[in-house]
């Protein structure tokens, strides 16, 4: 992912270019067993130092649909009759279902 991107093994000299960033300097307190290096020269940081944007989203997305299923089963237990939790109940799976189909994408 290219959040995790910190730079190349060795700096071109002058201005380096990272992506879209026309001047970047890596950060000089990369601790090196948190750093991965590909074959192309390429140095990411590994998860265990930072998350990537698509995982993070996909964690906050999953979070949010158990929250919305606890909320739904909660909801079952507390209301057993009545139109107004019906429409509630099935308002809350809808919700968790668009989730899980986003995550699943």
């Amino acid at each position: 992912c290219f959040s995790t991107c910190v730079g190349r093994l060795e700096d071109p000299p002058g201005n380096s270019k990272l992506g879209v960033l026309d001047t970047y300097c890596r950060p000089a307190t990369l601790d090196p067993e948190h750093l991965a290096a590909l074959p192309n020269e390429a140095v990411f940081l590994k998860r265990s130092a930072r998350n990537g944007v698509l995982p993070q989203m996909l964690f906050e997305i999953l979070q949010t649909r158990i929250m919305v299923k606890r909320a739904l089963k909660e909801l079952r237990a507390r209301c057993h009759d009545g139109v107004d939790a019906e429409t509630r109940a099935r308002l809350l799976d809808a919700r968790q279902f668009g989730l899980k189909m986003i995550a699943n994408v």
